[in-house]
């Protein structure tokens, strides 16, 4: 029978994922974790500059403190701080003049009513980084298509709420959010702006290895100021998540595509393309685990209003002595954007990126970890000096109190 996501079972099942396993602090009924860590990277291409390349070396100490506050059984609310920073021996210049921080917070109440499932959110965050050049971000995963902006700071914050209403064999979903995106840097300006976001989906429980149906979703994009346009994003079609055993598990989906843009001075127009993903994980033992992932969409451009991406990616973690876990994984991408980028020009761009990493983990005492990673990132655009290629190698050590 297939597992219902609302009612006293989904209740019970959802206290067992509230169980604390990283937070070893307490005071009171709040639990922290506290994190300390200093890095020292070497790179070849510290501006990522197509001529003139300047290498470096960068010093990275940081501190991050995550807090988690149980309010009921299923509701919780939870904190995080990190304070870190940047600084570049060489290139002294484009060191920041404070400490770089990022906090957020989440705050999440579930609510179930019979057969439905309501769950309240709040999610905040600000965070601040330098981008100089082009990079790659290894939190997200995703290709940051800026150039020589400085410390960028921006806040983030999403409200909303996702409900869900379980049939049996058809569960039906509903969820919105609205979205605060606030740019902190001066020449970033034009990317502050307001989302409305909407989702509507439809599943059919074949088994509990086997769901399908259909998903949509779509955002309507307003910015404070006009130099990228409002606009409609909006996608709709059907998807499959398979999961062939509790070490298995793939979804996959695709349909139709549109960004719609009601005012338009005839340099952006609209679009309607498709889009199309696959993500699949295994765990092949205790040892090994992989995941791969491939897709094709639109997102919200770093430098103007839209990007349309393809993009296909590799994962592994790979733990072949006890304390010790290789990480290598291998990305490429290929991005068009068209907009007015920061300056007030209007462009377009056609880029293709590599991004291939190897990392070695060594667990060593109960808090004490070390890390080692060299990286190789290379960028291909069809606009002049917007290429470059880097390598990267960044060690450290971590300390969980």
């Amino acid at each position: 029978m297939p597992q219902s996501l609302a009612g006293e079972q989904a209740a019970e099942e959802a206290k067992k994922k509230e169980i604390i396993q990283d937070y070893n602090l307490r005071w009171g009924p709040v639990s922290f974790q506290v994190l300390s860590s200093f890095h020292a990277e070497f790179t070849d291409n510290a501006l990522n500059a197509a001529v003139n390349r300047s290498s470096d070396e960068i010093l990275r100490p940081e501190v991050r403190v995550n807090s988690y506050w149980p309010i009921t059984d299923l509701n919780a609310l939870t904190l995080s701080l990190g304070v870190n920073y940047e600084y570049y021996v060489k290139n002294a210049s484009i060191n920041p003049s404070t400490p770089l921080i990022s906090p957020g917070s989440e705050i999440a109440l579930v609510l179930y009513v019979k057969n439905l499932r309501f769950r309240f959110h709040e999610r905040f965050s600000y965070l601040e980084s330098l981008y100089y050049g082009l990079t790659f971000s290894p939190q997200t995963g995703q290709f940051i298509n800026l150039v020589n902006l400085g410390t960028f700071g921006r806040i983030d914050n999403v409200a909303g709420f996702t409900a869900d209403w379980d049939l049996g064999a058809l569960v039906l979903s509903l969820g919105y959010d609205h979205e605060n995106f606030i740019s902190d840097l001066s020449t970033l300006d034009y990317l502050t702006r307001s989302s409305e976001l909407f989702s509507m989906n439809a599943a059919f429980i074949v088994g509990p290895q086997f769901r399908s149906g259909l998903e949509s979703k779509a955002s309507w994009n307003a910015y404070e100021t006009e130099q990228l346009p409002d606009h409609w994003q909006a996608r709709v079609g059907p998807f499959v998540d398979i999961s062939p055993g509790e070490h298995i598990g793939l979804r996959a989906g695709g349909g139709y595509e549109t960004v719609r843009i009601p005012r338009t001075d005839g340099l952006l127009t609209d679009s309607s393309p498709y889009y199309a993903y696959a993500r699949a994980t295994h765990t092949v033992n205790d040892w090994l685990s992989y995941s791969l992932y491939v897709a094709h969409e639109n997102q919200l451009g770093w430098t103007t209003a839209n990007l349309q991406t393809t993009y296909v990616g590799l994962s592994t973690s790979w733990k072949f002595i006890d304390k010790v876990e290789l990480n290598p994984s291998i990305s490429y991408g290929l991005g068009k954007e068209s907009g007015a980028d920061y300056v007030g020009l209007f462009w377009h761009e056609n880029y293709s990126y590599l991004q291939a990493s190897l990392g070695l983990l060594y667990r060593f005492g109960e808090s004490w970890t070390a890390d080692i990673q060299y990286t190789y990132l290379q960028k291909d655009s069809d606009l002049a000096f917007y290429d470059f290629y880097r390598n990267r190698i960044n060690a450290g050590v971590t300390y969980r109190f």
